[in-house]
């Protein structure tokens, strides 16, 4: 489902004109109203207006202005992770679409501001593509700090996913980079996790070492 605001800002037009336009659409019963301010397009019309979608000249304007209308949602939505309860799968859409675009700064805002709401309501196979999609973008910039930050975020997901052996190579890569940087608290954090890690795998004498570091 989506919303007026949303067609609004990626048509550039009128918000005003978009509800109308809307209304005058599910009239046609070639939309439903879902609520809560929200249409839902019919199956076969959205097959539709994705095929003609892909013959506009200045589809790619419409791609960007997509990808920052669910940016600025997102930043918006900060402390207030409900507001995104319809949006999961348009803001991974955004984030694919910026991946595809190789828009890579709007890429780092988009999964920085996803991070807390991910985890924050267990998305975690969200997050999992997002932060894969954020660290791509961080190698194309060539961002330490978003690398480090979103291979620590990775590890984080993957050991709630069971996934150790991937979780111990992200935390391993996330320690290295905070490190390096001096950023020792969130060097910790990393290593308690990669603690967590070494336990499920039946490593206590790694996992004690690991927490030592961590005190240190």
């Amino acid at each position: 489902s989506f919303t007026a605001q949303a067609v609004a800002a990626i048509g550039d037009i009128d918000p005003d004109d978009a509800i109308e336009q809307l209304d005058h659409l599910t009239a046609l019963s070639m939309l439903k109203f879902a609520g809560e301010e929200r249409y839902v397009q019919h199956r076969l019309l959205a097959d539709f207006a994705a095929e003609k979608l892909a013959e506009l000249p200045d589809r790619a304007l419409l791609h960007q202005r997509f990808v920052a209308y669910y940016r600025r949602l997102v930043q918006a939505a900060a402390g207030h992770f409900d507001r995104l309860h319809h949006e999961w799968h348009h803001l991974l859409n955004a984030i694919e679409t910026a991946q595809q675009l190789q828009e890579w700064n709007e890429l780092l805002a988009l999964v920085d501001a996803a991070a807390a709401p991910w985890f924050a309501r267990g998305r975690f196979h969200d997050a999992r593509k997002g932060f894969m999609a954020g660290l791509e973008a961080a190698r194309a910039l060539d961002d330490a700090q978003h690398s480090t930050r979103f291979a620590f975020f990775l590890g984080r997901v993957a050991l709630r996913q069971d996934d150790y052996p991937a979780a111990c190579a992200l935390l391993q890569s996330a320690i290295a980079g905070y490190e390096e940087s001096g950023n020792t608290l969130r060097m910790a954090d990393a290593l308690i996790d990669l603690a967590d890690v070494e336990i499920e795998l039946g490593d206590h004498a790694a996992a004690q070492e690991h927490l030592r570091r961590a005190e240190a």
